[in-house]
């Protein structure tokens, strides 16, 4: 009886062992999935970055979310490294450089690593397969009917005057951004409506290396300066319109004008982009005429989904497979929808959807 009871204590020692062992290989067997951010340090990208690994830790994923630096493309590179080390079934990968992953991507292919680009496309390589994004082209595109709206540009006589900002040229959203803004101020300045007094026109002198707002304010602060811009009223030349690709580099220039005396009653039109806090309460101050919002649930959403499919083997939706080529392949890309906001909607868009509280507002 002795025996059968030792037996029977042994056995059920056995059967939680096993069970034990049994759930932690559950657990274990987790599929990882990798998140490579630009920078903490940008509003954006900070709460995005962890949005979308909080989205992917419900769905019981393993997530290691790297941002790098203060966008230092090198480091992105290395954490990237990392991650296809550590076992990582997705990487999702917003570029710092685009071009600098054709390497490090080849050990993700060789070990059958599915590739997202997420808002920066990489380039110049086919183990990055899918993109998702925001249609960006349609965001310059924005960007340049809300000058011409709010300069009148089809029906004014007199001219106006602009100066001209883009991103970094290590990102190819640059230059989806700028083509699209260009498409339609182009014609106003090869007609003389729109004068850019600086002549800096081209995209290269146009570019703020890393979208980085101080270079942004020290550029404008030099144009101002050396063209002489003044507020309206007062002994200068006028500005009516700055083109500015993001937020972060409007608010950049919106400190320059600011510097240089400017108010809400006479800062040129500024255009933005990403929908920052601080770019809403610039709107709401009257210091920065709209910016497009790009809602990054819907963004992160779509980034869910596509993994569960690719994670899954099932077909990966997609709504777009001509537009983004990458020097190598093209993309395979689902683009989200953008939202433009200004002083007529942005309290709907941000405070009564609760996406911000009024009181931050002032």
């Amino acid at each position: 009886m002795l025996t059968i009871r030792k037996n029977l204590k042994f056995f059920v020692c056995a059967i939680s062992v096993f069970t034990n062992l049994f759930f932690c290989s559950i657990a274990v067997a987790a599929e990882k999935i990798g998140i490579a951010f630009p920078t903490q340090n940008q509003e954006r990208w900070y709460k995005e970055g962890f949005h979308l690994s909080n989205l992917l830790k419900k769905e019981g994923y393993d997530v290691e979310l790297y941002f790098g630096g203060d966008n230092d493309a090198d480091l992105q590179v290395r954490q990237v490294g990392r991650m296809i080390n550590s076992g990582c079934k997705v990487l999702v990968i917003s570029a710092i450089d685009g071009d600098s992953f054709s390497e490090v991507l080849k050990e993700a292919q060789k070990k059958h690593i599915h590739v997202i680009s997420y808002d920066h496309l990489i380039m110049n390589t086919d183990a990055a397969e899918y993109y998702v994004t925001f249609d960006n082209y349609a965001v310059g595109l924005a960007q340049g009917h809300y000058i011409e709206r709010k300069l009148n540009l089809k029906n004014t006589t007199e001219n106006k005057y602009i100066e001209l900002f883009t991103g970094s040229l290590d990102d190819n959203n640059t230059h989806f951004f700028w083509e699209g803004a260009m498409s339609v101020l182009t014609p106003y300045i090869q007609n003389g409506t729109l004068v850019v007094k600086s002549g800096e026109k081209s995209l290269e002198t146009c570019a703020t290396q890393g979208w980085d707002r101080e270079i942004a304010m020290k550029r404008m602060e030099s144009l101002i300066e050396s063209q002489g811009y003044r507020p309206e009223g007062s002994k200068g030349s006028r500005i009516d319109a700055v083109l500015s690709p993001n937020d972060s580099i409007g608010n950049g220039i919106i400190r320059a004008f600011e510097n240089a005396g400017f108010t809400e009653k006479n800062i040129p039109v500024i255009t933005g982009q990403d929908g920052e806090l601080e770019a809403v309460k610039n709107i709401h101050k009257g210091l920065l005429g709209m910016t497009i919002f790009k809602d990054a649930n819907i963004l992160c959403d779509r980034v869910v989904r596509m993994t569960n499919q690719l994670v899954n083997n099932q077909d990966v939706e997609i709504n777009d497979n001509e537009t983004y080529n990458n020097g190598k392949i093209l993309e395979k890309t689902f683009m989200c929808e953008v939202t433009v906001v200004d002083k007529s909607n942005y309290k709907k868009v941000f405070v009564d959807s609760g996406i911000i509280d009024e009181k931050n507002l002032d």
